[in-house]
């Protein structure tokens, strides 16, 4: 038989965990938890970036093709496809977004109905549509007979708001 004195000295040396290892221990799950949360919040954050990208890409593609689809002759009655500002001032102002001076705007609002620019050339957006959609012409560039369209998607407020998107297109005249 073991004897009662040895019992107790095993017992005493088989006692748990120190207060300092299980801190230690707390502090290593903590950091581990912050790591995971971090990841999380910043794939969150890139998957809501993603889609308003690719929602920006799909309005800047929809004007397009309402653009591309006109008559080449029309660019110059139709107020949609009217070239204002001139080939260079107005395509270098677009992409500058501060004044921009765009041959055409429309507003995308959160139902996803667009507003196109009736009367006004531009008309100005308003802060609670989704979208704004900008675009300018420009005649014979890079070639002649070419018309370049150049498409910008702004999206006004909300998160990743600003500036989203941009394309050209092109559009040559039928021989």
């Amino acid at each position: 038989m073991v004897s009662v004195s040895f019992k107790k000295r095993v017992m005493l040396k088989q006692s748990g965990f120190t207060l300092i290892e299980v801190m230690v221990s707390l502090v290593i799950f903590l950091i581990a938890i912050i790591g995971c949360y971090r990841l999380q919040f910043s794939s969150s954050f890139s998957n809501n970036r993603s889609n308003s990208v690719a929602t920006a890409s799909t309005w800047a593609q929809y004007i397009a093709e309402d653009i591309l689809a006109r008559q080449y002759a029309s660019y110059y009655t139709d107020p949609v496809l009217v070239n204002n500002h001139g080939n260079s001032n107005g395509f270098l102002d677009l992409n500058a977004m501060g004044t921009a001076t765009s041959d055409g705007i429309c507003r995308v609002l959160s139902d996803g109905s667009i507003i196109w620019p009736v009367g006004a050339v531009n008309p100005v957006p308003v802060a609670t549509d989704m979208y704004t959609v900008y675009w300018n012409i420009v005649d014979n560039r890079p070639l002649d007979n070419v018309k370049q369209i150049h498409v910008i998607v702004v999206k006004n407020s909300g998160l990743n708001s600003g500036q989203l998107y941009t394309q050209d297109y092109f559009k040559s005249r039928q021989m």
